[in-house]
């Protein structure tokens, strides 16, 4: 009798361990404060506020909609929320030997005028005398569900959970809440939570790779990693002698890998079984799909490079420098510079940065979320290693700019842009023709550059050090006017599933501003994904050209002289500068700085037509070397005004 009651009750033992018991909840759908629920707050709106994203939003804190939620927003109010917490009801830990809890929360963590938001949830064991941060949450520009391991409160009664936000004294963005579940976790329970293989291929051999995660209490040190595809053939992988803690990650690769032996769709299935040599007690979270798309052929890649600006932002320059620096180096380089809060923001432009812009300045390429990044956004400091990664990848779609015309007397502009697709894709694709313009010019603070490099000591070899602050004057380039199909795209043209060898294409019709300089417009067209996550709105690829290149077919409008080449560029000592003259002409060759200041003149003359070079030092018109940097070649005749970038780096 005995041994029959021990088996009994190991095995009420083993459910106890197996089972995951919810055992409190809350997902605010009331609109108002829980029950048993309170705040601290010094906040003038109230603080914690309960009710739908759009009703909780503001101008440069817009949540994404997640049903009814918990919200304080900083941006709304510009109040005190240095210290604003929402404490959850007194909880009773002492019936569990382990406890997690879940939460979606938005939160970007973003920094204005060098102070930086703060967002974190805490635990209290004394009725709130005292408090210990558990995590200090991390920014995205979606909703995070994360988990929290309370297992060492286990076994306590009234614990207090807080969920804090700090605005840290300045005018910040805000925070919001939703789906707070408590629960004692599985024993053993794993997950696949991302797969990095890729999605475009071209016939051959590729890694079947993820993450796996841990959300079971135990850590787990052998796992079964399958996968198949078509539903076709299991490939089982044993992982032993690891060791996944609880709410820890592990990135595997298959010993097997995946064969594309030609173009078409392959629905790649990848998941988990026998954690620690056992059932995994929650099946349902084991598996994740994807779609792998075979091409039957490479197209050319152009990478998108979108640089958020303004010309109040002191430090902006520097993402103009290297913005120039990738789309001289790079011949498949487009870039455009996307303006807010001075006299070149345009609507669709300022939605893309509400959306995008974490700083200033900051970027996108492609609009693409990099696996080492966080967010879209992009610090400058890492556009230039991202645009080589992206560059890379291999896209199922060629993109072409067609039957472009101008009508010069109407100023109205006509221009088709073309989708070739190489092999299937099921999502939501749509087309764009985007507008740009360099050199563009102004008075007064809207268009005034701020300058934060002037005689700045800490960055002495700056191009723009020794540029007063503000620049007048500052000539803008890559400036972006228009999207002529929004800010996400035109809809209904390209269908949501598209094999290889079909083509759509759409023409765009606009009517040009005067203040818009047709010799300084550059026209790019795109095939870009939309999704409801914002993440997952992807540029495929694109196409550019300069409007002028249609009216001349070369530099200008009635244009008469052609730059054939200037090298050494970069250059050191010296730079030779070939260009060809059509007919006989008055011709001035000078050097500019970036705020359109003359450097020096290289020639001023009346030259024969034919082929002609001149050089350059590195000196201005007194001979004193110039700084490192980027300087403007300005070519000017009778009927023609050409502008080329030189580098000098000694």
């Amino acid at each position: 009798m005995k041994k029959y009651l021990f088996l009994i009750l190991f095995f009420l033992i083993s459910f106890v361990n197996q089972a995951q018991i919810v055992f409190y909840s809350q997902d605010f759908e009331s609109g108002s404060m829980p029950f048993g629920w309170s705040q601290v707050t010094n906040a003038s709106d109230g603080g914690w506020l309960f009710g739908t994203a759009s009703v909780l939003s503001s101008n440069y804190f817009g949540i994404i909609d997640h049903t009814k939620i918990a919200a304080t927003n900083d941006d709304g109010c510009n109040c005190d929320k240095n210290a604003d917490l929402l404490i959850m009801q007194a909880l009773d830990f002492s019936s569990y030997t382990a406890v997690f809890m879940d939460a979606s929360v938005f939160y970007n963590d973003e920094i204005y005028q060098g102070i930086q938001e703060k967002a974190s949830i805490e635990i209290s064991t004394n009725s709130g005398n005292t408090w210990t941060t558990l995590v200090q949450l991390s920014g995205s520009a979606q909703w995070q569900d994360i988990t929290v391991d309370l297992s060492a409160y286990a076994g306590q009664t009234n614990i207090l959970i807080a969920f804090k936000y700090s605005d840290s004294g300045g005018w910040l963005y805000g925070f919001a809440l939703d789906d707070v579940s408590l629960y004692q976790p599985y024993m053993n329970d794993a997950s696949i939570t991302d797969l990095s293989t890729p999605d475009f291929v071209l016939s051959g051999n590729y890694d079947v790779a993820g993450t796996i995660k841990n959300l079971g209490v135990a850590n787990i040190s052998s796992i079964d990693v399958n996968w198949s595809v078509n539903n076709g053939i299991t490939h089982t992988q044993n992982l032993s002698s690891i060791n996944i803690p609880s709410l820890g990650t592990y990135t595997f690769t298959h010993s097997t890998q995946l064969n594309i032996p030609s173009p078409g769709s392959y629905n790649l299935k990848v998941w988990t079984s026998n954690p620690n040599s056992t059932s995994d007690a929650n099946p349902a979270n084991d598996t994740a799909n994807k779609l792998v798309s075979g091409l039957s052929s490479m197209p050319d890649k152009k990478v998108l490079v979108e640089e958020f600006t303004g010309a109040w932002c002191g430090w902006c320059p520097d993402g103009a420098v290297i913005l120039g620096q990738i789309l001289d180096a790079n011949t498949n380089a487009i870039g455009v510079s996307v303006h807010s809060g001075d006299d070149m923001e345009f609507t669709e432009g300022g939605d893309l940065a509400t959306e995008y812009a974490p700083f200033y300045p900051s970027g996108l390429i492609d609009r693409y979320l990099f696996s080492t990044e966080s967010e879209v956004g992009l610090d400058r400091g890492t556009w230039v290693d991202h645009f080589t990664e992206r560059s890379s990848m291999i896209v199922p779609v060629t993109v072409s700019l067609q039957n472009v015309q101008y009508d010069a007397s109407t100023r109205q502009l006509v221009a088709t842009v073309k989708a070739d697709f190489v092999g299937p894709v099921e999502n939501d694709l749509r087309l764009n023709l985007l507008i740009s313009e360099d050199s563009v010019t102004g008075s007064g603070s809207g268009y005034d550059q701020v300058n934060y490099y002037s005689a700045n000591n800490n960055y002495p070899n700056h191009p723009f050090f020794n540029l007063p602050d503000p620049i007048v004057g500052y000539n803008h380039n890559h400036c972006l006017r228009a999207m002529l199909g929004g800010t996400w795209g035109t809809n209904g043209v390209i269908p949501s599933t598209v094999n290889d060898g079909d083509s759509y294409s759409k023409e765009y019709t606009t009517t040009l501003p005067v203040g818009w300089n047709i010799n300084h417009l550059q026209l790019v067209g795109l095939v870009q994904e939309y999704n409801i996550n914002k993440e997952k709105r992807n540029i495929l690829n694109a196409d550019n050209m300069e409007l002028k290149s249609i009216l001349t077919g070369i530099d200008d409008l009635t244009a008469d002289a052609q730059v054939k080449g200037i090298y050494p560029n970069p250059f050191a000592n010296k730079t030779q500068i070939d260009f060809y003259l059509a007919e006989n002409t008055p011709v001035e060759i000078s050097i500019f700085d970036l705020t359109g200041r003359k450097i020096k003149t290289l020639q001023q003359n009346y030259l024969g037509s034919g082929y002609h070079a001149v050089y350059w030092n590195g000196t201005d018109s007194e001979g004193v070397p110039v700084k490192n940097g980027i300087y403007l070649l300005s070519i000017t005749t009778k009927n023609s005004a050409i502008t080329r970038k030189i580098i000098h780096q000694r």
